[in-house]
């Protein structure tokens, strides 16, 4: 039997050699290459050790020669260079050797420790038995046959699929737009990662999911792209603090996509959405060594860049976003991206200084960047409010003469409800009904699935249960799910694409469970059409874990388990309204009224809550 590995349609500007040797009774395979000219590492070295059981091992060439063994073992280590000097594979061989060739204790070794991760995690929908003994296929042929109604059973999957991929794409770098699998040389969007929308939607269930262990290579990947980022900003707006690229390789964190047609130098907003759930890790987490070391200075570093850049006021004294870009969209007039005060931005500066503010607060930082909280106040109160628009819509483009072009996958105007939880009915209840008025107007330009996907989870912060179930079925109900579950950019399988497949379980979270500081909401985006069940597993926004949750629509009941790292005052919020609660912790009334129970928490001990809930079905979703 011969194998061979390599891919058919190699460019011409990759050149790699190989080499074969045989050691203590393992054959080594080296494939050394080198990346084309340009920016990024110089080249790599993967090598793999071939581990016989019985037979023979020789090199012929650059080829290995495996005769009579009963089985073979292949352990293979990667390793990248950024020069062409000290290139030396004898490290990576004496690696691999080290390595025990025993499969069994190997594969135990990884068990335990993605089992552990993959276990904390689980959501039950109540399905039939018989309907999880189904296999994918029949799952997804099932669906397809019924593309109006998503099939719980395959929703239900999706769930564990979508974390498990998660994790095995998560690593020294976060999920790419293709996952890990692409295996090609000429994958869609360079196989790399794009910043306005895809890679923080693959990471949305990575904190809230308990799995915040695969969220360090999306750390490092922000974290230690700040030193290209404080380039970018000094060389095209003359500004301090950071100015975050749309795209990025991993390694390279320059400004370089932008053209006429995408002015992404204009997205003055990618620092904060990129730093965002890395400040979410610490709400979940309380890691105060984190926020000290490193999530804090860079929030009061970027608070330098809106100081720098917003120099220009209109004549009420408000600051202008100019240049502005709202991601990939133009205004209805014209075909020109380059915009004034797109919402979006407007939005992401705001949270960068009140972000800033806090850090400052918390670390008690009175020297360098300290001293900078009166000014970022200041500043705040020159900032434009949201707007909303002629339609009764949240506007794309806080500025006169910018109407808003609603055939568009993108909503970066509704980043004030998610990632941000800055528009929710507590404090903007006006902007809560514009922002689903402006959901509603949105066509959907070609399906794609990062657009349903934020249409998605916006919907479930603004609680509506109607538009989550409505975009979960654009997705599972337009052929996007291949049989390995990972899923498609649009309809009918058309380019390999790991956003659905990885955001997914957050946006059910999103609709089951809705936490920040202060706040446990319970069913805040649940669809009717999920009428019971129980999710396990959560971690909050604000150190309380959600150690279960289970629903009842049609009985109207609803029991969740919390279990909080500190003691803390919980406003606990049913908007379908509470009945009546029983539980064993201290409750107080609550200054929002029948929704609403204040619940003491004391730290590590498990409270368990049930709420009789005032109606089971879908109710007014402001009722505060």
């Amino acid at each position: 039997m011969s194998v061979n590995t390599s891919l058919a349609g190699v460019p011409s500007s990759v050149r790699f050699r190989t080499l074969a040797t045989v050691s203590d009774g393992s054959g080594y395979l080296n494939l050394r290459g080198t990346y084309p000219p340009g920016q990024g590492a110089f080249g790599f070295e993967g090598v793999t050790r071939i581990v016989p059981t019985g037979g023979t091992v020789t090199a012929n060439g650059s080829t290995i020669v495996v005769a009579a063994a009963t089985r073979l073992v292949l352990l293979t280590k990667l390793d990248r260079y950024e020069s062409s000097t000290a290139w030396d594979a004898r490290g990576l061989h004496a690696a691999l050797a080290a390595v025990s060739a025993d499969y069994g204790a190997l594969r135990t070794r990884h068990v335990a420790q993605h089992a552990a991760m993959y276990d904390r995690s689980r959501l039950d929908l109540n399905v039939a038995a018989a309907d999880r003994q189904l296999s994918t296929t029949e799952l997804i042929a099932r669906q397809n046959a019924d593309r109006e109604t998503v099939d719980l059973a395959l929703l239900e999957r999706l769930y564990d699929s979508g974390r498990y991929l998660f994790l095995s794409s998560s690593g020294v770098l976060p999920p790419r737009l293709t996952g890990i699998w692409a295996g090609t040389w000429d994958g869609a969007w360079a196989d790399d990662f794009t910043t306005d929308a895809n890679v923080n939607l693959q990471v949305a269930g990575g904190n809230i999911l308990d799995l915040t262990d695969a969220m360090q290579g999306y750390v490092d990947l922000v974290l230690g792209q700040l030193d290209h980022w404080r380039t970018n900003a000094r060389n095209l707006y003359g500004a301090r603090g950071f100015l975050a690229p749309s795209r990025t390789d991993g390694e390279y964190g320059h400004m370089l996509h932008f053209d006429a047609g995408f002015p992404g130098h204009c997205w003055t907003g990618g620092a904060d959405w990129l730093f965002y759930p890395l400040l979410e890790y610490y709400q979940v987490t309380g890691d105060r060594t984190f926020l000290a070391e490193k999530l804090g200075p860079a929030l009061m570093e970027l608070a330098l860049f809106y100081e720098d850049f917003l120099t220009r006021t209109d004549a009420s004294g408000q600051v202008v976003f100019v240049p502005s870009f709202s991601m990939e969209n133009s205004p209805a007039d014209t075909d020109v991206l380059l915009a004034i005060n797109a919402t979006g931005d407007i939005q992401a500066g705001r949270h960068a200084l009140r972000a800033a503010i806090d850090a400052a607060d918390a670390l008690g930082a009175e020297q360098g960047p300290g001293q900078g909280v009166a000014r970022w106040t200041a500043l705040l109160r020159k900032f434009p409010p949201d707007t909303i628009n002629g339609d009764g819509a949240l506007a794309e483009w806080s500025w006169p003469g910018h109407p808003d072009r609603y055939d568009h996958r993108h909503v970066h105007h509704l980043y004030g409800a998610w990632p941000l939880h800055e528009i929710n009915p507590e404090d903007q209840p006006a902007l809560v009904t514009a922002g689903l008025r402006a959901l509603a107007l949105r066509d959907d330009e070609n399906i794609s699935a990062h657009g349903s996907l934020h249409r998605a989870l916006a919907s479930a912060r603004l609680k509506d249960g109607t538009g989550v179930y409505r975009n979960l079925r654009k997705i599972i109900g337009n052929n996007m799910l291949f049989r390995s579950l990972m899923t498609s950019h649009n309809p009918n399988l058309e380019t390999y694409n790991a956003d659905a497949a990885n955001a997914l379980p957050a946006v059910l979270s999103e609709a089951l469970i809705y936490t920040r500081p202060g706040i446990v909401e319970l069913l805040p985006a649940v669809p009717d059409q999920l009428a019971k069940g129980t999710i396990t597993g959560v971690r909050g926004r604000n150190q309380v874990r959600i150690d279960s949750l289970a629903w009842d629509l049609p009985g109207r009941t609803t029991t969740v388990t919390l279990t909080s790292a500190v003691d803390q005052a919980i406003t606990l919020i049913s908007r379908r309204g509470i009945a009546s609660l029983t539980t064993t912790a201290a409750v107080a009334s609550s200054p929002l009224g029948s929704p609403a129970r204040v619940i003491s928490l004391i730290a590590g001990q498990q409270v368990q809550v049930t709420v009789a809930l005032s109606t089971g079905g879908s109710t007014d979703r402001f009722l505060t």
